[in-house]
């Protein structure tokens, strides 16, 4: 499995997030065509394509001339959204782009490495995926209003930054193509498979292949932004709290006005500090994470077999903690508790995460009671057989 702190090497993932993220754009050439193997493939798409059932207008057609979308109907069957996959891929070969939205949701190894990344970022994400046939344009010069890394998995592509006013634009200062003159270009660059780009949102780019065809995929980092926080947090101050609704009275005197805004800031302020909404938003997105457990259904068809010498490993995403008289795994808003005189063997299981046996489990269990903890453990989807 790709391993996420791979994804900027030589950079590590703080010297990312301290240079770069939100501050700058980041190109990493590597001369190695085959560094993404292990997350997708040009082989992948063109099996995803042939054996999936696959739906406009999720997967759809780019003209290379235009940049906008042609009629569907020219590769999907029948009037419906389902895609004639020979007539989509004929679209590529009169040159146009075919765009692939969700593509995590057909490749396993895709997913794997998106909700790493995730949970890694601490923000959700979504894939693009495009096929470029050569001497073709995608879409023209534009901004993003969510951060984008691009990581060219076939061929190669020419990119070119442009000057920008816009700065860390959110999802409620989308682009607007009309009237758009983008600035001068101030960076120009080949994008060979193997190579990453990191552009934060607001920064004006476009691409175009020449010799050869290309695919990239584009992660899109949809980010919680503080002013996400803070709205979230009015919103439930003024479901619960009278003194959030009542009118702004224009003949209210300044110091009656100053009093309740006080009130109000120091209902804010304890509310951010109780609810943590940044732990409540990372509870969110593990819930919102598809799931990776493969192998779960399997486990409970033969759960009758938990004796013996097998190993085990904790699925990724959960998390151990105390709370009073019990010890409960947590991943999202799940939560899987047990006494706490089993708080020991929790952290030992923990300890051993990535691959564990009954014997790590018997400190403070008899038999019985390893036999309990690991089944109630596999049925819950906290752990799995390795």
């Amino acid at each position: 499995m790709f391993d996420i702190n791979q994804l900027f090497s030589p950079l590590s993932w703080a010297e990312f997030i301290s240079e770069y993220f939100e501050k700058k754009h980041l190109l990493i050439s590597r001369n190695d065509p085959h560094y993404y193997d292990e997350v997708v493939t040009l082989e992948d798409v063109d099996e995803v394509i042939f054996s999936q059932k696959i739906n406009h207008p999720a997967f759809r057609v780019v003209d290379s001339k235009t940049g906008e979308f042609p009629d569907p109907r020219r590769y999907t069957q029948n009037g419906t959204s389902s895609i004639n996959p020979v007539e989509f891929c004929r679209e590529y070969t009169e040159g146009g782009t075919l765009a692939l939205a969700g593509m995590q949701h057909h490749v396993r190894s895709l997913r794997a490495f998106c909700n790493n990344l995730q949970r890694a970022y601490g923000h959700p994400t979504q894939t693009n995926l495009y096929l470029t046939p050569q001497d073709a344009q995608g879409f023209s010069p534009h901004y993003d209003n969510h951060d984008v890394i691009v990581l060219q998995i076939h061929g190669k592509k020419h990119w070119r930054l442009y000057e920008s006013d816009m700065n860390l634009p959110d999802k409620s200062m989308p682009f607007q193509k009309e009237g758009f003159t983008p600035g001068k270009v101030f960076k120009e660059f080949d994008l060979n498979a193997g190579d990453l780009l990191y552009i934060p949102r607001g920064l004006v780019h476009d691409a175009i292949t020449t010799d050869e065809s290309s695919l990239h995929v584009t992660l899109g980092v949809l980010g919680y932004t503080w002013s996400q926080l803070l709205i979230e947090s009015v919103v439930k101050l003024t479901e619960e709290n009278k003194e959030f609704r009542h009118f702004v009275s224009e003949g209210m005197r300044s110091t009656d006005y100053d009093q309740h805004f006080k009130t109000l800031l120091s209902k804010l302020e304890e509310d951010l500090r109780e609810r943590n909404g940044i732990s409540r938003f990372s509870k969110q997105l593990e819930e919102q994470t598809p799931s990776e457990n493969v192998g779960h259904l399997l486990n409970l068809i033969d759960s009758s077999s938990n004796q013996g010498p097998e190993e085990f490993a904790i699925i990724e995403g959960v998390s151990l903690e105390e709370n009073g008289e019990a010890i409960s795994f947590k991943k999202g808003f799940k939560e899987v508790s047990f006494p706490i005189f089993c708080k020991n063997t929790c952290e030992e299981l923990v300890t051993h995460g990535e691959r564990f046996s009954r014997s790590h489990l018997d400190k403070e269990l008899d038999d019985e009671g390893v036999d309990v903890m690991i089944s109630r453990l596999l049925r819950e989807g906290i752990i799995k057989r390795v």
